[in-house]
């Protein structure tokens, strides 16, 4: 598949990793140039340090022929201009990070596919733990449901444990934590403590695996 990644920040430079190792063709768009050396040094991404907002870079990269883009800046307007452009060019799923709910409600009014809004995330996640669904919600699957974004609320046995104590399948990336307030990036110093819940990207036959190890 081909996959657009613009924004190459921790989730952009860990979800290029994932993808690129299972054969995907990833190109990544960011204009912050470290950010985007770092994630060349680390995958064979395509990497462009170029502003999203440079209708030249789409044309270029011949948008039209890729299966997916994600907008992953910390900017809603950047996203929110990426899926314009992509809806546009006829890309068939659209996926975006965005804070403001009102910009979220106007993506999924585009056809944005997944407009993730860190309010609705946090409402979502809780209403699932509180419902007894089960220790793990699906948030969103990636790549035809090979890959899915899920949260998983910690079991008492790995509470005290930093996150670099865990053992966790390759094909698995933590994204955040959410401790039931906020979401705290995911250093792997960070000590695990009662309530949180861990938010990872991972291939659809490791979910089991990691509720097993987490839950």
């Amino acid at each position: 598949m081909k996959i657009l990644i613009v924004g190459a920040g921790d989730v952009g430079r860990r979800l290029t990793k994932i993808l690129t190792r299972s054969g995907n063709e990833v190109v990544v768009i960011d204009r912050d140039k470290r950010a985007c050396d770092i994630v060349a040094s680390e995958t064979d991404a395509l990497v462009l340090n170029r502003e999203a907002t440079d209708l030249n870079v789409y044309e270029e990269i011949e948008l039209d022929k890729f299966d997916i883009v994600l907008a992953l800046t910390n900017r809603d307007e950047v996203n929110l201009f990426t899926c314009i452009v992509a809806k546009n060019y006829g890309v068939p799923r659209i996926i975006s990070l965005v804070e403001d709910e009102k910009i979220a409600e106007f993506m999924s009014g585009l056809g944005v596919e997944k407009p993730l809004c860190k309010p609705r995330l946090i409402a979502n996640t809780l209403n699932n733990i509180i419902e007894g669904r089960g220790e793990v919600a699906e948030i969103f699957e990636l790549e035809r449901g090979s890959f899915k974004i899920v949260a998983i609320g910690i079991g008492e046995h790995i509470v005290g444990k930093a996150l670099r104590e865990l053992i966790i399948p390759l094909r698995t990336r933590i994204i955040s934590i959410f401790n039931g307030e906020e979401f705290i990036d995911p250093d792997p110093d960070y000590t695990l403590k009662n309530g949180d819940t861990i938010i990872m990207l991972t291939h659809v036959d490791d979910i089991k695996k990691l509720e097993e190890i987490l839950g």
